[in-house]
């Protein structure tokens, strides 16, 4: 199993651990819920949906050294149809996709965050438009984020694929 397929592997189970533990058989028949769930709280949240909006900032303002700020010094990125992208190779790659795409607007919608601890995960979907461009891409996206020893929260592995185009 490569790399890549592992960190895949590894943020499905975790998306699975995350889940809201299972009510217990006092609960399901009125009782009261003894569930030990910590999550993560309202400031996480937030912090982890600011997190999104400093990417669609920073991918819009085509700004590379913005983009790579956003994730760990060991995140991986898992771009459609290309090899992962680890640690140092993450400037290089935002700063292809900036030149690719100049005055793209990005736009993230998150659809779920959850976690526990110092980590969490996000799924969302985006859509990119290139200036000029009549048609845009859309796609969705999970992100496994990890919050750093200030508070605050970077990602860690990245994965997006594009939407099929609609039949003809």
């Amino acid at each position: 199993m490569n790399h890549g397929s592992r960190l895949l592997l590894a943020a499905f189970c975790f998306a699975a651990a995350c889940r809201p533990a299972p009510r217990n058989e006092s609960a399901s028949m009125g009782g009261t819920a003894e569930v030990n769930s910590t999550g993560l709280s309202a400031q996480d949240r937030s912090a982890l949906e600011d997190l999104n909006k400093k990417w669609e900032q920073a991918a819009t303002a085509g700004d590379a050294n913005a983009l790579s700020a956003l994730y760990t010094s060991d995140a991986t990125l898992l771009p459609e149809n290309a090899p992962a992208v680890n640690g140092d190779g993450l400037k290089t790659f935002w700063t292809g996709f900036t030149k690719s795409f100049p005055g793209v607007k990005a736009e993230l919608h998150t659809n779920s965050i959850e976690g526990q601890g110092d980590l969490a995960y996000a799924t969302g979907t985006f859509r990119l438009t290139p200036k000029g461009a009549s048609k845009a891409m859309e796609g969705k996206w999970v992100t496994v984020n990890k919050k750093q020893s200030d508070g605050s929260w970077k990602m860690l592995v990245d994965i997006w694929n594009e939407n099929a185009a609609p039949a003809r």
